[in-house]
């Protein structure tokens, strides 16, 4: 999946050269994400923040604008996200140009916006729901950094114990696949307790003991 990370009011947008470094694109669940925030570390904090609702159900208007954009795809993307935990609030915008030919992406340390691309999961409702799905997750963790004081290089170090390199992409493979994805381009491997409590950790809005 992708994974650009950074919310709707676009605060990380750290334009470095070419618009490119600052969004960091997680790629569509097969490119590798690569930036750090810019925020420092706030140490181990206990707080276990209650978990986002999911959200409402789409609205007719909804589903409309997706199907007109990507088809099935679009559709089966929409459904996919209002039926994630902590989907409230979290909105889809589709072919922004900074995602280019890449699957969606979500900025650096979002917590609002996923990232889509009609021209690659048009008529493609089972690959728009795995994206989301690893997406949703990129979304989890700019929640973590937010909340924790993190930044994005302090995630990937916490996460390497348990996922090795590019913690980041693999955690959000296995997010994605304790939905029900069956299509992840880092990673399968997510069977481990460690790997499960960083799965479960995620989704709840907490970091998992060390």
């Amino acid at each position: 999946m992708v994974s650009l990370r950074r919310s709707s009011s676009a605060r990380l947008f750290v334009l470095i050269g070419a618009l490119c470094l600052a969004l960091v694109v997680s790629l569509g669940l097969a490119d590798p994400a690569a930036a750090a925030g810019q925020i420092t570390f706030a140490g181990s904090a206990t707080v276990r923040p209650a978990k986002a609702s999911k959200a409402a159900k789409p609205t007719a208007a909804q589903v409309k604008g997706a199907r007109k954009v990507a088809g099935k795809g679009g559709v089966s993307a929409l459904r996919t996200l209002h039926s994630l935990p902590g989907s409230a609030g979290v909105h889809l915008v589709w072919n922004d140009p900074a995602l280019g030919s890449h699957l969606g992406g979500v900025r650096i340390g979002s917590t609002t916006t996923v990232l889509l691309n009609s021209r690659r999961l048009a008529g493609k409702p089972s690959l728009a729901r795995d994206v989301v799905r690893h997406e949703i997750a990129h979304i989890y963790q700019g929640r973590l950094m937010r909340t924790y004081g993190l930044t994005w290089a302090q995630l990937g170090r916490r996460l390497a114990p348990a996922f090795g390199t590019n913690g980041q992409e693999k955690v959000a493979d296995c997010v994605a696949r304790s939905f029900g994805a069956t299509w992840t381009g880092y990673t399968s491997r997510c069977s481990g307790s460690a790997k499960h409590a960083w799965v479960k950790a995620m989704i709840g809005g907490y970091l998992p003991r060390r």
